[in-house]
């Protein structure tokens, strides 16, 4: 439980997956992401939903979800994962429909340390273990995509949606000439 912290905002990236949920829970400072948290294994997004209002009673909690948990849910086929989050009182900063998951590595690389040494986000390791071991250790397969093979993927792909939201990549579009269509 975040005591010393108590009515901070508590931004979590959330992976939905059967038995497999994953949540990065975070705090910003001074326009920096610290991971400071995080659920593994819970069997269900209810069940993710009672960790967070057990370890989190008096903050704000905005959840980053995958988009996808906008359809419904394997455990309720009448409610979508991110309607429960929505019913249970936390706030939600999803997509309709999730990026390029190349663009999502590429913010979280970019956000770990950019190419002049700026770093936005921060993981503590002895609160948040598997977040470090999966951002260390995720490869990549042969279409150039993260490795769902190995079971780095659910936490980084929490970790990604929150990051990619909170500090996108920014690309500069250079327009070198115009067409005029008929």
């Amino acid at each position: 439980m975040l005591t010393s912290q108590q009515g901070w905002f508590i931004h979590i990236g959330m992976d939905f997956n059967v038995n497999k949920m994953a949540a990065a829970i975070h705090i910003m400072r001074s326009g920096k992401a610290y991971a400071v948290d995080e659920i593994i294994g819970a069997s269900d997004t209810p069940a993710v939903i009672n960790i967070i209002k057990a370890k989190y009673p008096n903050n704000p909690v905005i959840v980053y979800p995958d988009a996808s948990g906008a359809a419904t849910s394997s455990t309720n086929a009448s409610m979508s994962d991110i309607k429960q989050l929505k019913n249970a009182g936390f706030s939600i900063n999803a997509p309709r429909k999730n990026g390029r998951i190349r663009d999502r590595v590429a913010a979280v690389n970019k956000a770990l340390c950019d190419p002049k040494g700026n770093r936005v986000y921060y993981v503590n390791v002895e609160k948040c273990p598997n977040i470090a071991l999966g951002l260390e250790q995720q490869a990549y397969n042969t279409n150039g995509e993260p490795d769902k093979t190995g079971g780095f993927d659910h936490l980084n792909d929490g970790v990604g949606y929150f990051i990619v939201r909170q500090f996108p990549i920014q690309f500069d579009r250079i327009i070198t000439g115009s067409a005029m269509w008929s």
